[in-house]
């Protein structure tokens, strides 16, 4: 959905009654307020899938996944191919020496690639930055659509209900397409936006 419609919770704020202290004087409200919150939420799961930002992030861990696995399978085929220079029994000494180098050096690379850690790093970092952008352009995106409070609805969160009509999801991904766009290398760890908040104990 393209368009967003901005709900409004009314709180109505009970009047103070004053009573006069004479007994044949009624009671009369001496004054009432209303003040409506204006609120919107975004659903956290569509700035996973429809952010350019996101697409861009899952290329990019697609490709890196797609060149490891690329190399793990050349490593593999050349640690086999040293083990069996150096099992031959017509290979020479030279050859046994250079396979075995070969073969150690598969090995490191083999087990450096076999450590996904880089992997998770990066993927980490990935979604610390997308939290970064999320929190840094929201009061933004609030203040532009004028709601008082933006909430997000997301698995296990606190929302149990929310009607759609405060869904602006498809709007703040708008938003957010046109903000993180004139990012320097939004993709770059280093280049990343503001810093999630800390939680209050």
């Amino acid at each position: 959905m393209n368009k967003w419609i901005v709900g409004l919770a009314v709180i109505g704020l009970l009047a103070s009654c004053g009573e006069d202290k004479k007994e044949d004087t009624k009671e009369t409200p001496k004054e009432s307020a209303d003040t409506s919150l204006k609120i919107a939420y975004y659903d956290l799961e569509k700035m996973y899938t429809d952010l350019d930002f996101s697409k861009n992030a899952g290329k990019q861990l697609e490709a890196d996944m797609m060149a490891a696995n690329d190399d793990y399978a050349k490593y593999s085929k050349e640690y086999e191919a040293s083990m069996a220079t150096m099992q031959d029994p017509n290979a020479t000494i030279d050859q046994q020496m250079a396979a075995d180098r070969k073969m150690q050096r598969a090995q490191q690379k083999l087990a450096e690639l076999q450590q996904a850690s880089g992997f998770q790093m990066k993927q980490m970092q990935l979604e610390q930055q997308l939290a970064g952008y999320l929190f840094q352009y929201s009061e933004e995106y609030a203040k532009k659509i004028g709601v008082d409070a933006l909430l997000v609805n997301a698995p296990g969160g606190t929302i149990a209900y929310i009607s759609k009509a405060y869904d602006v999801s498809d709007d703040f991904v708008k938003f957010l397409n046109a903000k993180i766009g004139t990012e320097p290398n939004p993709l770059d760890p280093n280049a990343q936006g503001q810093p999630v908040p800390a939680q209050a104990q």
